[in-house]
């Protein structure tokens, strides 16, 4: 960072709590009380005091003037103003921060507080590592008593530690860093128009977004989703860590079963996506106490998982879960684990990857066909397939077949189930090479709703390119400078991650994915 992006923050910058709004005074003192000479009280706020005449705005926003003939006293913050509840309850969470290999690389703390009047904040403060770089972050929103947007804060930080030579003894998770960037983001909201400030190493700018009736904050809308159930949207949303305005929803009405902790539990699903749903931004999973179980802020690059303020600091470099992403045993190809209700299935051989959803006796499937002859058509390898599946699932009956489109290529889809309908697969048949991928679905027809969106996402980020199973970075990882990402790792010593990439299943070879 220059000079003088140094002196800019060090001198209009003193931490995110310093800028960070607070609690207007007005909030925080207690109520006015106008006693009338009949005996008569007025509890509100008093706007005027003259020699003749005294104003007083009360409670359900009406102003009245009082002659002073008719007043016996005036008492200045006499009574306690009465605490309302607000849309939603004050909370605090901790959280470990994952990568994608599953290891622990940072740390998110969430919390609600709420005011006097019903209006609330909702904070979060999370640091991650990613290669050398550390990334410190503050988001932060409030709202009215109607949980209507009042003004959003944003602040994030990268910087990278100093040589250990100059460290000095200071401790590498010390904010002893050299700073490569930073910037703040302040939005206000004022009526039709949203007043956002910009703070970052070009100096300060501002600039107004048109700013509708259903208009809000991500952070905002995904936490009211949570708390009620409901969806928020599709309606414009300014989110200050990409300093956009576009229109998004954020749903949570979504429902699933998942086995936590080896018990059976239907949990809640919100989903922060664009306005079309074609692009899902991030998903958390909601206990039955509407807690989080478990959140992505980058997909599944970037996952937290509840902690406890005492251990998740320390959990960083120490802690490591199952890898997101998993490869074929040779890493010619993988995919991405869709939601924590899947667990990859171990020892495969090499040109297999399967996950298995217990909870409904689901599975996912992608092989490798590499029997045929080279310059095979896609219609004849369809065909093969048909055949092979007719085979391996003797009470599934081929219904339909289409063309349809992954990741670019064009695909034969097959469609699959049984006399009863109890049971469905889809089959697609793709070109891979001068080979071909076979990617099988499967759930009973009871769950197949539940289900589809993880089919989908499985289809959408399939990784075809042995380069691509070193994942870029994405969200809050994403790096702005050119060159190729290294993986996450932290200052400490990293945890061994999940494993992604291993060797056939032989004796005495290496396991498969995990």
């Amino acid at each position: 960072m220059s000079l003088l992006l140094s002196t800019i923050f060090a001198l209009s910058i003193q931490g995110p709590a310093a800028q960070a709004p607070a609690p207007s005074a007005e909030l925080q003192q207690n109520l006015d009380v106008v006693l009338l000479k009949n005996g008569d009280e007025l509890v509100g706020r008093v706007t005027a005091e003259l020699d003749a005449y005294v104003e007083i705005r009360i409670e359900d926003g009406a102003t009245i003037g009082i002659s002073r003939a008719q007043v016996k006293a005036v008492r200045r913050g006499a009574k306690a103003a009465p605490a309302r509840r607000a849309m939603v309850g004050p909370e605090d969470a901790w959280f470990v921060l994952h990568d994608a290999d599953g290891a622990s690389v940072g740390w998110l703390h969430t919390s609600v507080t709420t005011r006097q009047d019903g209006s609330f904040a909702v904070n979060e403060e999370y640091e991650f590592v990613n290669g050398v770089r550390r990334y410190q972050v503050t988001n932060r929103c409030t709202a009215d008593t109607q949980g209507r947007p009042v003004r959003c804060y944003f602040r994030e930080r990268v910087s990278k530690p100093r040589q250990q030579r100059q460290l000095g003894g200071v401790d590498p998770l010390a904010s002893d860093d050299r700073v490569e960037d930073e910037r703040i983001i302040e939005a206000v909201v004022d009526g039709a128009i949203l007043e956002v400030s910009r703070l970052d190493g070009r100096g300060r700018r501002l600039r107004q977004l048109p700013w509708g009736s259903n208009a809000t904050f991500p952070l905002l809308a995904r936490t009211l989703a949570r708390r009620s159930a409901t969806c928020i949207g599709p309606a414009a949303m300014y989110d200050p860590r990409h300093d956009e305005l576009r229109q998004r929803s954020a749903d949570g009405r979504g429902a699933r079963q998942m086995i936590i902790d080896g018990v059976r539990q239907r949990v809640g699903e919100v989903t922060l996506r664009s306005a079309d749903g074609e692009q899902v931004d991030s998903r958390s999973w909601i206990g039955f106490d509407r807690r989080v179980l478990r959140r992505e802020l980058a997909g599944p690059a970037l996952v937290a998982v509840p902690s406890s303020a005492g251990s998740a600091r320390a959990a960083v470099g120490v802690q490591s879960i199952a890898s997101a992403l998993v490869a074929e045993a040779q890493g010619r190809f993988g995919f991405w684990v869709p939601s924590p209700a899947w667990r990859t299935v171990d020892d495969l051989p090499a040109g297999h990857l399967a996950l298995d959803c217990e909870v409904h006796g689901a599975a996912v499937q992608l092989s490798l066909l590499d029997h045929l002859e080279q310059g095979t058509a896609l219609e004849t390898a369809a065909d093969a397939v048909g055949k092979w599946f007719a085979l391996l699932y003797p009470n599934l009956e081929m219904s339909a077949r289409s063309l349809a489109q992954v990741r670019g290529r064009g695909v034969i889809r097959m469609r699959a189930s049984d006399a009863r309908k109890a049971q469905q697969a889809t089959i697609d048949v793709m070109p891979f090479g001068d080979k071909f991928l076979v990617l099988v679905c499967r759930a009973p027809r009871s769950a197949w709703d539940e289900l589809a969106t993880d089919f989908t996402f499985v289809r959408k980020t399939l990784e075809l390119d042995a380069a691509a199973l070193t994942p870029s970075p994405t969200g809050p990882l994403r790096r702005r400078g050119a060159g190729a990402s290294k993986p996450p790792a932290g200052p400490l010593p990293a945890p061994r991650p999940a494993q992604r990439v291993g060797g056939a299943s032989t004796p005495g070879g290496d396991r498969g994915p995990r």
